[in-house]
């Protein structure tokens, strides 16, 4: 039961997300919620590829790195998100706490 009302909850949040984001960004989305690593890096580059100004989607590909263990390339993708837009400044230094990074 508790698996029908989880993937009922994810269909929903896709048709609520489908009609403000691009479809990578929102597949990416659902993928890092389920902690599908693989499948969110290659969505976000996908999205990276058609609208490379989108502090979000660096902002996710440094969640994915961070998930990754790969911390150069999370602050990599971090510093691009906010070299476009401030946005994600605060989920961004949340991120970085415990690696001791500005």
């Amino acid at each position: 039961m508790f698996k029908y009302l989880k993937f009922i909850s994810l269909i929903l949040l896709l048709i609520s997300l489908i009609s403000c984001q691009p479809q990578h960004v929102t597949k990416a989305k659902v993928y890092i919620e389920q902690e599908r690593w693989v499948e969110a890096k290659e969505s976000l580059e996908k999205a990276v590829a058609m609208n490379p100004y989108d502090p979000e989607i660096y902002f996710l590909l440094g969640k994915v790195y961070k998930s990754q263990g790969q911390i150069d390339k999370m602050n990599e993708m971090f510093d691009k998100s906010l070299e476009i837009s401030p946005n994600f400044k605060s989920k961004i230094e949340k991120e970085r706490e415990g690696y001791h990074i500005k």
